[in-house]
């Protein structure tokens, strides 16, 4: 009995706070941001060759490269359902598998159309299953050095920026952007590898963060919690009266959505934060060198 408790005292160390468990899921964190910026990047980059194969505008290449990460953000709300239903590694390796395989086959597409296809079906969806399970694993083996931990995972998108933008352009004059395309669709390969060896924590919760500034403004507090638990309490309610108009199938997914977010004044000021930071990063990775080069800029000064 002492010797199970041990080890799971033990596996509990290695995944949390400082762990070797833990410094992968770090690794894996900063390995799908990265790979999701430099497929962004990638793109950018070859964005005149695609688009000149293609004989389309620039408009419709730039909607082509946009809708992967409006998909990206649609279908991150049923990740936690799937995550769910099928597992945390299980997901992880589909997921890396889904973007692995889409990137792939957008080298063989002949139309716009199909690479937007597979965008919006498979690259997006595959895209958000690694990075939304990847950042909410995070929170889970993360507490008291949650910050550091993000600080070195987010450091997956500028680094994929300086990596990829010379490194796409290396390949695009050597094999063209379909060869091209197909190379980085095989480093996306490796995101596979270091899912499968991802040993994951025994909770499947969200640690809650220390420390709420009660001491300081404890009525204040107290009033913030009572605000929130009466918002979802409300929201909890109205979902009570729509499960009994819903089928049984909707009302897992309404459960599992937890819609009591989109009442959360603190969620929705981060979700506008988040979308304007995004607005601006993806129309830069996607227009700046094909807008520098419309200016006579030239591309291999950009990306030396």
């Amino acid at each position: 009995m002492a010797l199970h408790r041990r080890k799971g005292a033990r596996r509990a160390d290695e995944t949390t706070d400082g762990g070797l468990a833990s410094w992968l899921v770090v690794v894996n964190t900063l390995i799908s941001l990265a790979v999701w910026g430099g497929v962004n990047k990638s793109y950018g980059v070859m964005f005149f060759a695609i688009r000149d194969d293609f004989s389309t505008s620039t408009w419709i290449m730039g909607w082509v490269v946009a809708v992967m990460s409006f998909s990206v953000d649609m279908f991150s709300p049923i990740v936690n359902l799937l995550e769910r239903k099928f597992g945390t590694r299980q997901l992880l390796v589909v997921g890396s598998l889904m973007l692995s395989v889409g990137v792939i086959m957008a080298s063989l597409t002949t139309h716009p159309s199909q690479m937007a296809l597979l965008s919006v079906l498979v690259v997006g969806p595959g895209l958000a299953c690694s990075t939304v399970v990847s950042r909410a694993l995070l929170g889970r083996c993360w507490t008291r050095r949650y910050s550091l931990a993000c600080a070195i995972a987010y450091n997956g998108i500028p680094l994929s920026l300086l990596f990829f933008g010379p490194v796409s352009q290396a390949l695009l004059d050597v094999y063209g952007w379909r060869g091209a395309i197909m190379i980085i669709g095989a480093i996306t390969v490796h995101l596979v590898l270091i899912s499968t060896a991802l040993k994951l924590p025994p909770i499947q919760e969200y640690a809650r963060l220390p420390g709420n500034n009660c001491t300081i403004k404890q009525t204040t507090c107290q009033k913030s919690k009572s605000t929130r638990a009466g918002a979802t309490e409300l929201t909890s309610l109205r979902l009570d009266d729509a499960d009994k108009n819903e089928p049984s199938c909707l009302r897992g997914v309404i459960r599992g959505l937890d819609l009591s977010l989109l009442v959360e004044a603190d969620f929705l000021c981060l979700s506008w934060m988040s979308f304007c930071v995004r607005f601006d990063l993806e129309a830069w990775m996607i227009y700046y060198v094909s807008h520098a080069g419309a200016k006579g800029i030239a591309i291999n000064c950009l990306l030396s």
